[in-house]
């Protein structure tokens, strides 16, 4: 039998949660041993706070329905999240990555050379790859107080179908990896 607990403003279960419709959640969620669909986000559904499971999340475990939105973080503290598909943004013009980027892949086409800006306050572990799929270059440029390294210290794409990846490893800084150019 599921016991859903709440208390001081925080929701906990010790087995699944299922609520037809949408729902609004201010306080953190935090889910012990996972079953089944342990936790079923229908669409619409906002998540102001943080969720938290204590176990393994696998693909049939964790649904989310579409425009549902996680304001906070999902913390896993079982092995690892199973059958999670990048999403692909595709882009023409100059971009600005926003954290809602994170675990994206940026699909970037331009006949001329573009920008990719890196703003600062990115969360920590904020991760984007993109690749260049037309024949203008995307140029990595910074935001105010960002600093992004890379072991040439390159900062383009190096060409058609070049894929680079971008990761942040705390306070505005970045590391820059791929198939990079000066």
């Amino acid at each position: 039998m599921a016991k859903i607990v709440i208390k001081d403003g925080e929701l906990s279960s010790s087995a699944g949660i299922n609520i037809p419709g949408s729902l609004s959640v201010s306080g953190n969620v935090t889910i012990g041993d996972v079953f089944t669909d342990i936790l079923t986000v229908n669409a619409n559904s906002i998540f102001n706070d943080d969720l938290t499971v204590l176990d393994t999340i696998s693909g049939s475990n964790l649904i989310i329905s579409n425009n549902s939105t996680f304001l906070g973080n999902i913390f896993v503290s079982g092995t690892s999240i199973y059958g999670q598909v990048a999403e692909l943004t595709s882009s023409t013009t100059n971009y600005t990555l926003v954290p809602q980027d994170s675990g994206k892949f940026l699909h970037i086409s331009s006949s001329s050379a573009i920008n990719l800006t890196v703003p600062a306050g990115l969360p920590t572990g904020f991760t984007v790859t993109f690749c260049q799929n037309g024949p203008g270059t995307v140029t990595v440029i910074t935001g105010s107080g960002v600093v992004i390294r890379n072991r040439q210290s390159h900062n383009k794409t190096a060409g058609l179908y070049s894929i680079v990846s971008l990761v942040s490893t705390g306070s505005n800084g970045y590391i820059l990896a791929g198939d990079t150019s000066l």
